[in-house]
């Protein structure tokens, strides 16, 4: 696999074999990863998170992962959520936060046409603050 260089070209990374266990059990416990689920993890894949949670773990369990190559924008992710029907979703505390700021997701699923299927939003690394709210 390759990642991203933080200067120059992309490196080579070496992922042992014993670490796809340690993938799959955070996929599914930690992240929890249900065969039925539309996954979003926002993470570059050319930085480690990415690659081994929005691609090498969901292929561990056989999920399909969702890609947006546009840059971030709290509208463009919230209408992307709907389209693809996103109900797992993996972002930085950073996005989150902007996400709630940008007012675009208030009031998001008064529209019985358009709401979101959001089931599990998760965050790694940054300061990240949980208020305990259900989902959808």
């Amino acid at each position: 696999m390759f990642t991203s260089g933080t200067v120059g070209k992309s490196k080579g990374v070496s992922v042992p074999l014993s670490a796809l266990p340690a993938f799959y059990l955070y996929m599914r416990y930690a992240i929890d990863l249900r065969a039925d689920d539309q996954y979003w993890n926002m993470a570059d894949p050319g930085w480690a998170y990415g690659l081994y949670y929005a691609i090498t773990g969901p292929l561990l369990l056989g999920i399909t992962t969702y890609f947006n190559e546009a840059g971030f924008d709290a509208t463009n992710t919230r209408d992307f959520m709907m389209r693809h029907q996103i109900t797992n979703l993996a972002s930085s505390p950073t996005a989150f936060r902007m996400m709630k700021s940008s007012g675009v997701f208030d009031n998001v699923n008064e529209d019985n046409n358009a709401k979101l299927a959001l089931r599990c939003a998760n965050s790694a690394g940054g300061d990240a603050e949980y208020r305990g709210r259900q989902l959808g």
